[in-house]
């Protein structure tokens, strides 16, 4: 995850082209070696790692988020509820389900580490 200050380079670093400086309005500049580095630095290599890191935050919230949550939630009432349902038409053994609760615990601690990977 950028930093504000990050951000802020990133989008300067972009119009140094006219050889003035879009931080402090400055000509001359584009030769400075500071400058070449921002410009180095905020390529469009950079640009594109932006991108994929926030293509994957995205996708660890889709298969572990607060929406998935709720969808397991939901899921285990339903087939509680169809348990008891059939119950009431035939023998069902072996009915326990799984502690939702620790798995949940669990695969939010898995989606916080891995979150903390992509933006340490």
């Amino acid at each position: 995850m950028q930093t504000n200050g990050e951000r802020w380079l990133a989008e300067g670093a972009a119009y140094v082209a006219d050889d003035s400086c879009p931080y402090c309005g400055r000509d001359g500049l584009a030769d400075l070696p500071l400058v070449r580095s921002y410009q180095a630095h905020f390529s469009e290599a950079y640009a594109a790692l932006q991108n994929e890191l926030s293509a994957l935050r995205n996708t660890v919230e889709r298969v572990s988020g607060p929406t998935l949550q709720g969808q397991l939630r939901t899921l285990m009432a339903q087939n509680a509820a169809s348990v008891e349902f059939w119950r009431a038409h035939c023998e069902i053994n072996g009915t326990q389900f799984p502690d939702l609760e620790a798995a949940l615990r669990n695969l939010d601690h898995a989606r916080g580490a891995l979150l903390r990977l992509i933006d340490p």
